[in-house]
């Protein structure tokens, strides 16, 4: 269940920018701009966030025992952080934004 799980994120997540505005680009953009709010198509990225992030609670609960109290609780916490991001949709912070392209990691634009 939870390889199945991690399958279908790494899916959502790779599919998500095919749904994503014409000024959108996978390689100056991050995954997490293409589930931000008031985005077109946003819903498969927050899937796959929510998919990753049930698949290594999943993974917890399987493993845990094996991992220890520490290990099983920090990926508890990994998982519900991740997961989060999956929250729904209550329209944008400010609409009619889409997040501009960057070119490089200077910071400039």
């Amino acid at each position: 269940m939870a390889v199945v799980g991690l399958v279908l994120s790494a899916t959502a997540l790779l599919s998500a920018p095919l749904l994503m505005p014409a000024g959108y680009s996978w390689v100056s953009n991050t995954t997490s701009e293409s589930a931000a709010q008031g985005v077109p198509g946003a819903w498969l990225a927050r899937g796959g966030f929510v998919l990753f992030g049930s698949a290594v609670l999943v993974l917890c609960r399987r493993c845990g025992h094996r991992w220890g109290r520490l290990a099983t609780a920090c990926h508890g916490v990994f998982g519900l952080c991740w997961s989060s991001p999956g929250s729904p949709d209550t329209g944008g912070v400010v609409t009619g934004i889409m997040p501009r392209s960057r070119s490089g990691c200077s910071g400039r634009r």
